[in-house]
């Protein structure tokens, strides 16, 4: 009776077991609600979490399931919200209540972008992208976004500049602007770091290539790079020095132009390793070089050459702080910065933004001290509808900074001091 006893126990173990492992199955493959993509479809590397490039749901979905803000969803925490559908509604809630309070603020400051790109190698998925672009800015409110090559690298399969993206924007000139140099002006650069010397024909090719992009009546040189890390598998490394020659060039092209230097740089102010992270990528270096000094250096090379420095608010050294652009903005009246806020693809106290949607006090005392320096950059990769989601999102998380403005504050950044720079471009 006993043994008979002991035998049941253990097969009704076993069945438990059995439905557990079952159970666990699926939910590991069932969808986060509001997106038909499985959790073990997402997670490419199978680490059973996923990244901010895995990740296919709204940013406010990440940031909701994120809850230990390590910039990771893990399992565990999927598995929190689908037993909890008050979650999923809370989160489908804010996306909707961050979409209306973007609209509303930005349609009233008619809202300039002036940093973003398209999706393609063509000029008809350019067209494509350009379609999804006009969708997401009417829902955004905004009047017009400046387009631009993404800093290109020697070891990219694929390259375009400016003259598809001309093609694709012509007839849309009052909703987009665009730069331009991000594609051929980078990689020139690159190759000089390279190789280590800048040859009297290089120099030639640059400034002739510069002067072209001037003439087609580009707004400003970008998007270039001084310190770009590697985030991800399909994503690269490239750095060089902001006071590199050709650098210091350009900066008196653009002066003599009248045209902008849109420059993506990652804060290095001492030596430092790269952040865990992001020490996974082959492609990162194991230690970064201090760059701020140089930048300095390119900021007092030609007072007349206006630079951005992109995706302030988007920080992956842990060093852009508050007080480094407190400190350079002081010093360089040529220096101005574009807002990207992106909760997914940054873990660093450096937002501007905290995850119950309001401005740091720090924030709001920076933009009030330097209220002409300020504009929005999202850094949105528009792509065709039906490859939606391929990239991370920043467009409406970046313009919903814009409502947690003063009104004459929101004027500014949203458009006017981006109009005033770009010279109706």
């Amino acid at each position: 009776m006993k043994k008979r006893h002991l035998i049941c126990i253990r097969i009704s173990t076993i069945l438990f077991l059995s439905l557990c492992f079952l159970a666990c199955q699926q939910i590991y493959a069932k969808p986060f609600a509001g997106d038909k993509i499985p959790f073990q479809q997402m997670d490419t590397n199978k680490d059973r979490k996923l990244s901010p490039y895995e990740f296919r749901g709204p940013s406010a979905a990440f940031r909701q399931l994120d809850q230990n803000r390590d910039g990771y969803v893990s399992l565990d925490e999927m598995r929190q919200a689908q037993n909890s559908s008050s979650s999923r509604a809370h989160v489908r809630d804010r996306e909707k209540n961050d979409t209306a309070s973007v609209k509303t603020k930005s349609a009233s400051a008619a809202t300039v972008d002036t940093h973003n790109h398209f999706i393609g190698r063509q000029l008809q998925h350019f067209k494509f992208s350009l379609q999804e672009a006009l969708v997401q800015m009417d829902k955004a409110g905004v009047k017009k976004v400046f387009i631009l090559p993404p800093p290109i690298s020697l070891k990219d399969p694929w390259t375009y500049d400016y003259k598809k993206l001309l093609s694709a924007i012509s007839p849309y000139r009052k909703r987009f602007g665009f730069l331009a140099g991000g594609g051929s002006l980078n990689v020139m650069i690159q190759k000089a770091v390279i190789t280590g010397q800048v040859s009297s024909q290089l120099r030639e090719s640059f400034k002739k290539k510069a002067e072209e992009i001037a003439t087609a009546g580009a707004a400003g040189f970008g998007e270039m790079t001084a310190e770009h890390l590697c985030l991800g598998p399909r994503h690269n490394y490239q750095t060089a020095p902001p006071d590199h020659e050709l650098f210091l060039l350009l900066a008196d092209i653009a002066a003599q132009h009248k045209m902008v230097i849109d420059i993506h740089m990652e804060a290095v102010s001492t030596k430092m390793n790269v952040p865990p992270r992001l020490g996974r990528f082959k492609a990162n270096p194991r230690t970064l070089t201090p760059n701020i000094d140089a930048f300095e250096r390119l900021l007092l090379h030609n007072r007349k050459a206006n630079i951005i420095w992109v995706h302030c608010g988007w920080d992956n050294t842990g060093q852009r702080s508050v007080i480094l652009d407190r400190r350079l903005l002081s010093k360089h009246p040529n220096l101005y910065m574009s807002f990207k806020i992106s909760y997914r693809d940054s873990t660093s106290s450096y937002q501007p933004i905290d995850y119950e949607g309001k401005l740091k006090p720090e924030w709001l005392e920076l933009i009030k001290e330097f209220p002409d320096r300020f504009m929005v950059g999202s850094d949105q990769f528009f792509e065709p509808a039906d490859r939606k989601n391929r990239f991370p999102t920043s467009f409406f998380e970046t313009n919903s900074i814009l409502a947690l403005l003063p009104i004459d504050l929101a004027r500014k950044v949203g458009h006017e001091n981006a109009l005033r720079l770009f010279k109706n471009k």
